[in-house]
């Protein structure tokens, strides 16, 4: 009841204009309505979730941005996949996919953490391990990969999407995946990029946003997503817009 009411209350305000937010969420507050103006502006009606653990963006975008179009999800972990599958029967317009993106299509070893949104194909850094707790692995799994261009491509998708990628420090691979359908069907990108590298061998957020300019997209904002005790920034959420639709 408590939470359907704070729901109600943030509904109200977002109406007239405002953000609510927690004192100690107030550095992410523009995140939601740039993509809530941005997905309506641009008519999106595709969203591809790449690492979608327990569907926290797919929850996001259905009830906090209020976006109701297709949503598919890329999610490798299988106790995880089972768990989302089962969810996606009562959303119509929600597809998952029980595998992982990346540059080429293999079947690569995912350290899964103890705290599975951790979970990477690479090996946690000497200060993933002091700034996270639960972010050690417990475990290994084999899992599929496949690219993003092979997978448009086998479904026949043509529509302009909005591409959200949080992959725990393996983004620029699944970018390199699918360049020529990024560039010319992905309308609006969210991903995580490093200030501080939590991963081992993991791009920094200069060398990230620098690819993504040189595929068209320019800069929307940048929204911490974690910092240290210190106040310094080791990851923040980046928002970009492919120049491609600023016209249309």
């Amino acid at each position: 009841m408590l939470n359907f009411v704070k729901r109600g209350i943030e509904q109200l305000f977002w109406k007239a204009g405002y953000e609510l937010v927690p004192s100690y969420r107030a550095y992410k507050a523009g995140l939601r309505p740039d993509i809530a103006h941005l997905v309506n502006s641009l008519r999106l009606g595709l969203v591809i979730d790449v690492g979608a653990n327990e569907g926290q963006f797919k929850k996001f975008m259905r009830t906090t941005v209020g976006y109701s179009g297709k949503i598919i999800s890329f999610e490798p972990i299988p106790d995880i996949v089972a768990t989302l599958i089962r969810e996606s029967k009562s959303d119509p317009n929600w597809q998952v996919v029980p595998e992982a993106l990346g540059a080429e299509k293999a079947n690569l070893e995912l350290n899964v953490s103890a705290r599975s949104d951790f979970s990477s194909f690479l090996n946690l850094s000497e200060k993933g391990r002091e700034f996270f707790d639960g972010a050690q692995d417990s475990k290994t799994v084999s899992v599929r990969v496949t690219t993003l261009s092979d997978f448009l491509c086998q479904e026949k998708i043509d529509a302009a999407f909005f591409l959200k990628l949080d992959t725990q420090g393996f983004d620029l691979q699944v970018v390199l995946g699918g360049q020529a359908h990024i560039s010319s069907q992905c309308a609006l990108l969210l991903c995580e990029v490093s200030v501080i590298p939590i991963y081992d061998n993991q791009p920094d957020w200069r060398e990230m946003i620098a690819k993504l300019n040189d595929m068209g997209f320019d800069l929307v904002g940048l929204y911490p997503v974690n910092r240290t005790s210190n106040m310094q920034a080791i990851e923040f959420d980046c928002l970009m817009i492919n120049k491609r639709f600023l016209t249309q």
